[in-house]
């Protein structure tokens, strides 16, 4: 979905980590080595690393932004180029597919009707969008848990440390192309 964007990523990293699908990742790697495509990376291990790892990676990218995405999430093809121009936007903030306010019960997911339009919530997941440098801040603290919370505490501390909120991505209902879920 990534190589089909308007606007294509500088670089790619796939991550896998002890992952049920493995054979079939392995499969994908080797034809991704194949075809001598240099933007795309791949990183793959035997320990479960938990949520956080993508995160702790994350440190290492010399991009601009980061879009981190989780594998059950695949991005419409005009979803990079809508959310950096949103970015830019009086709305800068972290960004994200679905989430939630932590005073209600009510759960937020982009692409569905009550979503075509930008929501400020206290936490996202699914994909997360931000600026490279706001990664670091995340790990200022340290969690309440290793295992999950990664979502939480990204948001928590882009606010905390740098006042910056958290959005809900919108879609056009009318445009398929700009939902991040297909």
């Amino acid at each position: 979905a990534f190589l089909k964007q308007s606007h294509p990523p500088i670089e790619i990293w796939v991550c896998v980590f002890s992952s049920p699908n493995e054979i079939e990742y392995k499969s994908l790697f080797e034809q991704i080595k194949a075809s001598n495509v240099t933007h795309i990376k791949t990183i793959m291990g035997d320990p479960q690393l938990s949520y956080w790892a993508r995160f702790q990676l994350a440190l290492q990218v010399r991009t601009p932004y980061i879009i981190i995405v989780d594998d059950d999430c695949v991005p419409g093809s005009t979803f990079v180029e809508s959310v950096f121009y949103m970015m830019h936007t009086d709305y800068h903030g972290l960004y994200g597919i679905k989430g939630n306010r932590y005073s209600e019960s009510k759960f937020y997911i982009s692409g569905h009707s009550q979503q075509d339009y930008l929501q400020q919530v206290d936490v996202v997941g699914g994909i997360w969008v931000a600026k490279s440098q706001w990664i670091k801040y995340m790990f200022y603290e340290e969690p309440i848990s290793w295992l999950t919370g990664e979502d939480s505490q990204f948001s928590y501390c882009l606010k905390k440390y740098l006042n910056l909120p958290t959005f809900i991505y919108p879609s056009d209902n009318n445009k398929p192309e700009t939902k991040p879920i297909n």
